[in-house]
């Protein structure tokens, strides 16, 4: 990678690890931000990151993605598992290695492999 090879000359190590091997890194001293961005801080990215998650969450644009679906019960029910994702993915930042499922807060739909199954489940009924 043109990047790896950038760094091979003075690479940062965090816990002893270059940063070109950041999933080996403990993902509590993982760094937020590899590098600053030119326009915006840290706070402003993840404000816009959060109205985004925010804004296609949203009961009317879930509605609106669910037109697809023929019958009431399964949109209800794809209304539904939506926010449950939302609820579960939210916290997990903008990299799609932290939103792993072993990682994943256990809440009252259980695991996203049961949340799947339910959908699944609710879908074939209809």
């Amino acid at each position: 990678m043109k990047w790896e090879k950038m760094m091979e000359a003075s690479p940062v190590h965090i816990a002893g690890v270059p940063i070109t091997r950041r999933w080996l890194i403990p993902r509590n001293l993982r760094p937020k931000l590899y590098w600053s961005h030119p326009t915006m801080s840290a706070e402003e990215i993840r404000l816009h990151t959060q109205s985004v998650w925010d804004t296609f969450y949203s009961l009317k644009s879930i509605w609106v993605r669910s037109r697809f679906i023929k019958s009431m019960r399964a949109r209800l029910a794809f209304l539904l598992i939506s926010k449950i994702y939302r609820q579960m993915y939210a916290d997990t930042g903008i990299a799609t290695d932290s939103a792993a499922s072993h990682d994943l807060p256990v809440g009252p739909a259980g695991s996203p492999s049961r949340v799947s199954a339910c959908l699944q489940v609710l879908l074939c009924r209809t």
